[in-house]
């Protein structure tokens, strides 16, 4: 392992030692039950490292988004694009996929067990959640889809027998609004209950587009869920759940690091480019357009049969999304993105548990998914372009009209697996664990057809005009796993293990090379040791993994060289990389009342070979930065028997970090920054609360992503996606 990192962690450990005697014996943390094994565990005996979060410390937290959740999690990084489509969630370095809708994620996200599929559809309101579990790296044997790098398990909250509910409604700077309430109570005693929840979240957007007038990247965005419980007997129980979500927005625009004033059409033409990255000011002249309906259900029963638990989880999610914005983001009008997206999923696990308390525990089990999913992804061509193109190529003149190109892509997906896990206690202190999953994924290219524009200029401008026949593969993977856990006493664990983790390959059924659309799987290697402790009485926490992931065969998302006119990329397997580092998390309470943590990560995360399609070879992983370091302290205030005072502040701070796979450019990296938050609420418990709350306090600007298209004539702008700026607001709930 790299040696600058051991040291670091070195240094980690003397700290945790000569820190621990200042912290209070009689005060206690929580504890914190996880289902990261599919069973309920104390997260401090579960040998994974895994971050978890409950309905209280979301709130607390004032948690919108994944973004939010991922700064508090050591190796966690959510890249927030764009749009939906292109924002992914990305553990310890290993970057997601799953772009177009018939790839998949290296990350899987689960809801109540079920499968949500790639990043659109993962893409949801953080609401109406009992704990949201972050499991990080691969869990191929017990999650299996997909989990190359790991899992994302969230819970919702199951409907409640006692009568309950809240209202809380959110207003902020930006014109934000935000309203989410519950409500759960019996239907039949002790043998139904149920609950209805919702959302509604709108704000106006962070950045201004001078051409129109207008602000634009607004968000809009509403849905609900409804749940039912059924006991109809001591050994038998069945939670079904349906949701759904609707997203209407501005399609969101980038700002422009560099321009190319000399070698693209916008440079040539005069138009007013963006001079300045940091501004929040965008001169496009189509304000765009994103939807996204998405809406599933779901069904999970347990039987008790003695020593044994039959559990079945049956799940159908669907969605549909579109994009319509602008590319150039010129007030010329040279051209438009379109992309869109229809998925339709099936998933079924079956599943047998031991229940004994004895020294061997057991799961077995079956999945199958059959997923259906069209993807479309098109350029429009601006009248004002069209019509000036022919001149910049001494060609006839065309009508002024709009054109249109693309393509479209049919994907079917068949998976099956049978996985199973053994862990038998070797001693009252010594456990051993070995597992295994084999996968089969039958995957179908039913149709792919692309259109360019060669019947209107006399030459193509995408990868060409054609069709690719139907097209069948199949892919199969072994994904063993192995941990030992040693306690040498109830507070501490000691662990280690071996997992390997697998992503499916697939084809690119998004516009592209139509002589080339297959990629295969990659697979990755995880190995890792660990320390998870309490001490003093449970009022300090500390634990400490270190790690080193082998990644393989890695599929990679790049610019096709041999159709250099616009954008067109493909996916390719490229090579191989290593993400290794040392990741802890600390918690500690120093009186009843104040409580402080602090979590960071030390990654150096590189590719050891592979180039990118245009053969630029390949250094560091996009998305890993450094360090991230994040710091927390809350302290509460009794003002009377019922009523508190709590004030919450959290630092995040994150080092250097590479935006793209294609570092050639000084653009490509994001130095640090660090953002400050705090909450302020007045709190009566089990009735009301008032808070004000700030998020990115000292109003850093950042980029969270950047898209080159410099060398694009029709462009010629190196895009940057900023992060969100200064916010505050005040909330108000009441409980009943």
């Amino acid at each position: 392992m790299n040696t600058k990192i051991l040291m670091k962690s070195g240094v980690c450990i003397v700290a945790l030692a000569t820190a621990a005697p200042a912290y209070a014996q009689s005060d206690r943390l929580e504890t914190i039950v996880v289902t990261a094994q599919k069973r309920e565990q104390n997260i401090q005996d579960v040998p994974i490292a895994v971050t978890a979060f409950g309905a209280k410390e979301l709130d607390a937290r004032n948690v919108v988004s994944f973004e939010e959740i991922a700064r508090s999690v050591p190796g966690l990084q959510y890249e927030q694009d764009v749009d939906i489509r292109s924002s992914q969630v990305r553990i310890r370095g290993i970057l997601g996929g799953g772009l177009s809708a018939g790839t998949d994620s290296s990350v899987s996200v689960y809801v109540d067990e079920v499968y949500l599929g790639q990043t659109t559809a993962a893409n949801m309101d953080v609401f109406d959640l009992e704990r949201l579990e972050v499991l990080r790296g691969p869990q191929g044997t017990l999650f299996g889809r997909n989990s190359l790098s790991g899992v994302v398990n969230v819970t919702s909250k199951r409907p409640s027998d006692e009568f309950e509910g809240y209202l809380q409604a959110e207003y902020g700077n930006y014109d934000h609004k935000r309203i989410k309430g519950r409500v759960s109570g019996a239907i039949i005693e002790d043998k139904l209950s149920a609950s209805v929840s919702g959302v509604y979240f709108d704000r106006d957007g962070f950045l201004e587009n001078a051409t129109l007038g207008t602000d634009t990247n607004n968000q809009h965005s509403w849905g609900g869920r409804v749940g039912l419980y059924f006991t109809p007997t001591e050994n038998i129980d069945w939670t079904i759940s349906t949701d759904y979500r609707k997203v209407d927005q501005q399609a969101k625009t980038f700002e422009t690091l560099i321009n190319d004033f000399a070698g693209s059409v916008p440079g040539n033409l005069g138009g007013l480019l963006n001079t300045d990255p940091y501004d929040r000011v965008t001169y496009g002249d189509f304000a765009g357009k994103e939807t996204l309906e998405s809406w599933g259900i779901s069904a999970r029963g347990r039987v008790k049969l003695g020593a044994v638990d039959v559990v079945s989880v049956t799940g159908y999610r669907s969605h549909e999304y579109l994009s319509d914005g602008e590319s150039d983001l010129t007030p010329i009008g040279v051209g438009r993105n379109q992309d869109g997206q229809d998925v339709r999923r099936f998933t079924q696990e079956i599943r047998l548990e031991t229940t004994s308390d004895g020294p061997f525990q057991a799961i077995v089990g079956a999945f199958y998914l059959d997923q259906d999913s069209t993807n479309e992804s098109g350029v429009l061509l601006q009248e004002e372009f069209v019509e000036t193109l022919p001149l910049i190529f001494g060609l006839p003149p065309v009508p002024i009209m709009e054109l249109t190109g693309g393509a479209v892509g049919v994907t079917e997906t068949k998976s099956y697996a049978f996985f199973g896990n053994l862990t038998y206690d070797l001693t009252e202190k010594l456990q051993i664990s070995l597992g295994a999953r084999q996968t089969w994924d039958d995957k179908t290219l039913v149709s792919f057809s692309q259109t360019d524009f060669e019947s209107v200029f006399g030459f193509p401008l995408l990868a060409g005009t054609g069709s690719v026949p139907t097209t069948k593969d199949s892919y199969s993977a072994f994904t063993p796993s192995a941990s030992i856990r040693y306690k040498p006493s109830d507070d501490v664990t000691l662990y280690a293990t071996a997992s390997k983790g697998f992503r499916s390959g697939g084809f690119n059924d998004a516009l592209g090379d139509l002589s080339g659309v297959a990629f295969e799987p990659e697979t990755l290697w995880n190995y890792e040791g660990g320390l998870k402790s309490v001490w003093f009485d449970q009022a300090f926490l500390a634990n400490i993994s270190l790690f080193y992931m082998d990644w393989d065969n890695i599929q990679l998302i790049g610019d096709d060289p041999t159709t250099p006119t616009l954008y067109d990329p493909r996916t390719i397997n490229a090579g191989r990389a290593v993400s290794q580092g040392v990741e802890v998390e600390l918690a500690a309470a120093l009186t009843d009342n104040f409580t402080i943590g602090a979590n960071f990560i030390v990654v150096d995360a590189v590719y050891k070979e592979g180039v990118l399609p245009d053969l630029t070879p390949l250094d560091r992983i996009p998305g890993a930065a450094d360090f991230t370091v994040n710091v927390s302290a809350e302290y509460v205030y009794p003002v009377s028997n019922d009523l508190d005072i709590t004030l919450r502040g959290e630092y995040y701070r994150q080092g250097e970090v590479a935006l793209s796979a294609n570092q050639s450019r000084p653009e490509a990296f994001q130095e640090g920054y660090g953002l400050l938050g705090a909450r302020l609420s007045l709190v009566s418990e089990d009735s009301w609360q008032f808070a004000l709350w700030g998020k990115n306090l000292l109003d850093e600007k950042y980029n969270t992503s950047v898209f080159d298209l410099l060398s694009n004539p029709f462009v010629g702008q190196y895009f940057n996606t900023l992060g969100a700026p200064r916010t505050y607001g005040a909330e108000v709930r009441v409980s009943f």
